[in-house]
């Protein structure tokens, strides 16, 4: 699977309740060694959301701040991070999440 592959999909819980849509996913770089460009990236967690423009812009990530009126009119709600590890199953349309996973911690 492809990382483009995997942005943009619904993400719902076991019992069908819709989270949002993946907008970003956090790599970790410590897979196996890929010759000299090091080790290979894997996907560590995923950012889903229903506020997909603020996303882009960079309001989620920390780097873009300001105009404050504009981070809280494209970003009321930051985007709920859900590690890779709460992921049930993936189909061609949606992720599904193991809910009692979903709020725990992402290191």
């Amino acid at each position: 699977m492809r990382l483009t592959d995997l942005i943009g999909r619904e993400v719902v819980t076991r019992d069908g309740r819709s989270l949002g849509n993946v907008h970003e996913a956090l790599l970790v770089q410590d897979g196996p060694i890929l010759s000299e460009v090091g080790a290979a990236f894997r996907v560590h967690a995923i950012a889903v959301g229903n506020r997909k423009f603020g996303t882009q812009l960079g309001y989620f990530q920390g780097t873009v701040t300001r105009p404050a009126l504009l981070r809280r009119i494209f970003l009321p709600h930051p985007p709920t991070t859900i590690p890779w590890g709460a992921i049930v199953s993936l189909d061609d349309y949606r992720v599904v999440v193991d809910e009692d996973k979903v709020g725990a911690e992402v290191p």
